[in-house]
């Protein structure tokens, strides 16, 4: 019987920290959608929106940017950026641990003449109850 109680109470326990986090995944991956469709339709609002101001990002040729810089270039008119595949996220590596999130994840961008992918790596902190991206990196698949 109190093997019984005691199995009971682990699970009281663990169940809702495994709810948590998947609910916790699921707002990361609805979070780098978001980002990534910002990207693909060069969606300055929402970029500014998702990003904390003191965002870094580093595009497949090393080259780094602070927020604004990064939304000019992924935002110009003329980018090459024409759409992202819409690829499932059940691959996604994502950690979460104390309100931030590493996500490693494969990024397919289409571009005018041809396609790329990408690796990227996304750091993500939870502010007042909400997840933003703080910095996020893209090396060239090859």
């Amino acid at each position: 019987m109190n093997k019984m109680i005691l199995v009971s109470l682990i699970l009281l326990i663990t169940i809702p920290k495994v709810a948590q986090k998947s609910s916790e995944r699921d707002n990361l991956i609805n979070l780098l959608k978001q980002f990534d469709k910002a990207i693909a339709k060069k969606d300055s609002v929402t970029l500014q929106k998702i990003l904390t101001d003191d965002f870094t990002g580093t595009i497949p040729n090393g080259e780094s940017f602070k927020k604004n810089l990064f939304i000019q270039y992924h935002c110009n008119p003329h980018g090459k950026t024409r759409d992202i595949k819409d690829e499932p996220a059940k691959n996604w590596d994502i950690k979460i641990s104390e309100g931030c999130a590493i996500i490693n994840r494969v990024v397919t961008y289409l571009y005018k003449t041809n396609e790329v992918k990408v690796k990227r790596l996304d750091i993500c902190l939870k502010i007042k109850g909400k997840w933003f991206i703080v910095s996020g990196q893209a090396t060239e698949v090859l």
